[in-house]
């Protein structure tokens, strides 16, 4: 196993170029996979990520296997992305009172888009750095709790 400037260690592979994918945006504590791009170097996936599981069968000799080296560690220097939907009712404040949790919470947004769900339904649709998967579940938890929100999933970027 060999580790690099990602906490990512991965398996059999010297001096290799690691990347999240977006589709999936895995953080320390998923389970995680490695892909052999053509050219890119490993592109780190959730094992569950769609994009993986369809390609499972076809390109298998392209799978390598991949480990976070600490997956629960609160690094104050590495921050990972993840993409939620929120499905809030559709009022004025809504996105105030969100983004106020989150900066209370010290956490950057670094995407947002809504988009209507009926009359009085939206979704918000929020990129957020994080440091793990521990952290995310504290944020959601958070996000739970304002009044008007439905329910908070962690989605895939589209």
């Amino acid at each position: 196993t060999k580790q690099n400037g990602t906490g990512v260690l991965v398996d059999g592979q010297k001096g290799c170029v690691v990347k999240f994918a977006k589709c999936c945006n895995p953080l320390p504590g998923d389970s995680i996979i490695g892909f052999i791009t053509k050219g890119f170097g490993i592109s780190v996936h959730k094992r569950d990520c769609p994009n993986i599981i369809n390609d499972m069968d076809k390109k298998k000799d392209r799978f390598v296997n991949v480990e976070w080296r600490n997956s629960n560690v609160d690094s104050k220097n590495e921050s990972y992305e993840a993409f939620l939907q929120i499905f809030v009712e559709d009022r004025i404040s809504m996105f105030a009172d969100i983004s106020l949790a989150l900066a209370d919470m010290r956490v950057s947004i670094t995407q947002v888009y809504t988009q209507k769900k009926g009359d009085m339904e939206s979704i918000i649709n929020i990129s957020i750095a994080c440091k793990n998967l521990n952290h995310l579940h504290s944020i959601i938890s958070r996000l739970k709790s304002i009044n008007g929100v439905y329910d908070v999933v962690r989605g895939y970027a589209k």
